[in-house]
């Protein structure tokens, strides 16, 4: 789960991103970025899933979690002062975490509001030939 600080929750807070911004589309999700006034502000995600892409609540559940669990391990890696909202657009109980984490870092990355910092920070004690 996401600390509450690092949630969108209201509906006029969805609102305020869906009018404010301008989709950012991969496979499966469409991505809306919101940079707030406060640049101090720690980032929130929301996500949205509709009843008409997955009719069964388990299934709805299980993408969110996964969005969830792929969020709060990129959040330490994303510039502060946004607001990220992630509307899934097809239904694929089939996508792995790994496929999740994926198209949300490369949404990140397209948007150019990943810290550089951080991703040094946190890879600095990997090896450099993954095989070795």
């Amino acid at each position: 789960m996401l600390n509450k600080q690092n949630r969108v929750t209201k509906a006029k807070e969805f609102t305020t991103i869906f009018k404010r911004t301008k989709p950012v589309y991969t496979e499966n999700f469409v991505f809306r970025f919101l940079k707030k006034n406060n640049l101090a502000a720690p980032v929130r995600f929301g996500f949205v899933i509709s009843n008409k892409v997955e009719k069964l609540a388990a299934n709805r559940n299980l993408i969110k979690r996964r969005l969830r669990a792929a969020a709060r391990e990129l959040i330490s890696r994303v510039e502060t002062g946004y607001d990220v909202v992630v509307v899934v657009k097809s239904s694929n109980v089939e996508l792995t975490y790994d496929m999740v984490k994926q198209q949300l870092s490369s949404a990140i990355k397209k948007n150019s509001f990943f810290n550089e910092k951080n991703i040094d920070q946190n890879n600095r004690n990997l090896p450099k030939n993954p095989l070795a």
